[in-house]
């Protein structure tokens, strides 16, 4: 039972990776990166066209992290139910 779910785990943990090598690749304006990466994208929907990554979902991706990114304080990721938790954190500050 763990090999199939470990083979369950690896393909969507492959996809989350691929996706983030884009972003890196687009943050950092790595043009080999990008091609590496997108070539690896096809390779990746070739054997696993269910799971494929299309133009629409790398657009999402990149929105989405980005929105992540800029809610993202001295490292520190909170949803909006959670933000409140970030005072309790003011300890850690150094000035």
């Amino acid at each position: 039972m763990s090999v199939i779910n470990n083979h369950e785990k690896r393909i969507p943990d492959r996809r989350k990776t691929l996706l983030g090598n884009i972003e890196k690749a687009v943050w950092l304006d790595d043009e080999k990166l990008l091609d590496a990466t997108l070539d690896s994208i096809d390779h990746f929907n070739d054997k696993k066209p269910e799971f494929g990554i299309g133009s629409k979902n790398i657009e999402a991706s990149l929105k989405a992290r980005a929105r992540s990114s800029s809610k993202t304080l001295n490292g520190i990721y909170l949803d909006k139910m959670s933000e409140h938790l970030r005072a309790q954190g003011r300890f850690a500050d150094y000035d």
